[in-house]
């Protein structure tokens, strides 16, 4: 019923944003402040280190999310005006719409569209990034923190292919850390108690991304729980799966995928997939011929080819002085990073703070 009033307000701010000095003084206050928030949080220092391993510090996928103080307070107006004018354009733009209303009658409220001024975009090339020689344990040190936060992984080689490799690699991990019956997270959760939860998983799109494990645990068993997601993850990519735990993927994600396309935002993520990875409208149908041919074989040798545990970066988020003498007893060499992910060259006290 609010379709014209919201195409409304799309078609305004599309094309004729305002950018009030007052909106975005008020906006870069909330952005700095949620900076300055997310600085001192143990998920966003973890997820912020890791990312920089990760990337290295010249890739932009190394900024946190949030941003960095420094350059959010950088930023002006005119920035803004510039990013819109620069990167605002239908030619590298998608366009999915889910709801109660036809073709023809949606083709005459989006008319406006055709009015839109196309612009050449040219984005700017990504740098390299770096590559893990060798297993490191990197260690922030969170004063008297309780729980301490973990995350393993690399950078892998593979973008986005829903009917690939790339799919082949959700499948394969599926039994190691991609359910809540997963090895993981019934080895650190349900046997040991470590932890609420533990999962891994791929994550790649347009650029290749990482294959990453993860979790929250008490702060009393870092060490154990490091030594127990090497140990899942090792012996998956050694030893490999078995035949019940692939009838037990093929049922799950069959049985899951039939609910996957329900909701309107579920259809509405399904058609933007669709749209800008240019996939076939049936490529569902071909994941589900992948699955039922899905064997032993193959998913060990994937499981061999994309967990490197050797070459992994483990991050670590906890309060130094417990946790460091038991992982120290892994073996991995431990290197002293603050929150932003800088190594520290010496072994004095680190100001978490900041």
């Amino acid at each position: 019923k609010n379709i014209d009033k919201t195409l409304a307000l799309v078609e305004e701010v599309l094309k004729r944003p305002k950018f009030s000095q007052e909106d975005f003084d008020r906006v870069k206050k909330q952005q700095l402040e949620g900076v300055k928030s997310q600085q001192k949080q143990p998920v966003s220092i973890a997820n912020n280190v890791y990312r920089r391993l990760l990337y290295g510090d010249e890739h932009i996928y190394s900024v946190p999310a949030s941003g960095i103080e420094e350059t959010v307070t950088n930023i002006t107006l005119d920035d803004v005006k510039n990013f819109y004018n620069s990167y605002y354009s239908p030619s590298i733009s998608e366009l999915v719409i889910v709801g109660d209303i036809d073709k023809k009658d949606i083709l005459k409220k989006i008319a406006f569209l055709e009015s839109w001024s196309d612009k050449k975009v040219e984005m700017p090339e990504l740098t390299s990034s770096a590559v893990a020689e060798q297993t490191k344990i990197y260690l922030v040190d969170k004063e008297k923190a309780p729980q301490s936060e973990i995350r393993i992984g690399y950078l892998t080689d593979m973008t986005y292919d829903a009917t690939g490799e790339y799919y082949e690699t959700y499948l394969m991990n599926y039994n190691l850390g991609g359910a809540f019956n997963s090895r993981i997270n019934l080895n650190l959760r349900e046997d040991k108690g470590y932890t609420y939860g533990a999962r891994s998983g791929f994550s790649s799109d347009d650029e290749a991304g990482p294959f990453t494990a993860r979790a929250g645990v008490r702060g009393n068993v870092t060490d154990s729980a490091v030594a127990e997601f090497m140990k899942e993850i090792k012996m998956y990519a050694d030893k490999g799966t078995n035949e019940e735990e692939l009838a037990f993927m093929k049922n799950s994600i069959g049985q899951r995928d039939a609910r996957s396309y329900e909701a309107p935002w579920q259809k509405t993520g399904f058609l933007r997939r669709i749209v800008h990875y240019d996939l076939d409208n049936d490529y569902v149908k071909k994941q589900n011929e992948m699955i039922n041919n899905m064997t032993v074989d193959r998913l060990n040798e994937l499981a061999r080819k994309y967990l490197p545990y050797d070459k992994m970066n483990i991050v670590v988020v906890g309060d130094k002085a417990s946790v460091e003498p038991g992982l120290a007893r892994l073996g991995y060499e431990i290197v002293d990073v603050d929150a932003k992910g800088n190594i520290i060259e010496d072994n004095t006290k680190i100001d978490t703070s900041k």
